[in-house]
């Protein structure tokens, strides 16, 4: 490992106005990699930097440079350094780099080339199995008998070619790839995080009797997609929990 020259950085800027040197393999508390700092007492102020107008003032700067040469000095009181980063909306005062970030408003507040999705939370919105057998999906015509009865007890996200969501009303007996479907009473509407408990019925009997068997499960809203804590279908292999693309 090459040993390196470190600067004492004064201000814990990350920037040293020392010319003193410490030599080490790794950076040593309290050093900067160089000591080009303009004002080593002060935080706010780094390096000679390009200098930007800052026409929303939100305290960065936006455009091109005011001059071409890196400087310690401002050209204008309102002129912000390249060093702190730059506005990628120089019109609006609550979009800068590090702003709080809005989810799913069309708008990259904080500078991050995105605008962040609306994800609640909750442990099981990122700990979840993913459903995405086409068999799965509503629209898939019977062709053997299918059954969740080995499916392990937790979180799952109908996703892929199963769909988006739990089937939300009765398809018939034989549809989902198996004899007895298992649909949502209706498909709860809830608030971003809300966890709710849902019945799901299962068809056996055909036109009549659309909820031969049924159980209850918990379906939490996760932001862009909900979430549905499963058991293990109990009646033999005829029962399957199936999706579809509202």
């Amino acid at each position: 490992m090459d040993i390196l020259e470190w600067y004492a950085d004064g201000d814990g800027d990350g920037f040293s106005g020392d010319e003193s040197v410490v030599l080490a393999c790794s950076r040593p508390d309290g050093t900067a990699p160089s000591s080009d700092d303009c004002d080593d007492t002060d935080p706010t102020v780094g390096p000679p930097s390009l200098w930007f107008a800052d026409e929303d003032r939100d305290g960065f700067g936006a455009g091109e440079p005011i001059a071409p040469t890196p400087t310690c000095d401002p050209p204008s009181p309102l002129a912000q350094p390249d060093w702190i980063g730059l506005d990628c909306d120089d019109g609006e005062p609550t979009t800068f780099p590090g702003a709080e970030e809005i989810c799913e408003d069309g708008i990259d507040q904080d500078c991050d080339g995105e605008d962040r999705p609306c994800i609640a939370p909750n442990p099981e919105c990122s700990d979840y199995t993913e459903l995405s057998d086409a068999w799965r999906n509503v629209t898939w015509e019977y062709d053997m008998p299918r059954c969740d009865n080995i499916l392990r007890g937790g979180w799952y996200r109908v996703t892929g070619e199963a769909g988006t969501e739990m089937l939300d009303y009765a398809p018939g007996d034989y549809s989902c790839g198996t004899h007895a479907p298992g649909w949502l009473d209706g498909h709860p509407d809830l608030d971003l995080g809300e966890t709710t408990a849902h019945t799901v019925c299962y068809d056996w009997s055909g036109p009549g009797d659309d909820c031969t068997w049924s159980h209850d499960i918990r379906v939490t809203n996760c932001g862009r997609f909900y979430v549905y804590d499963l058991i293990p279908t109990s009646w033999g292999c005829s029962g399957v929990y199936c999706g579809h693309a509202p």
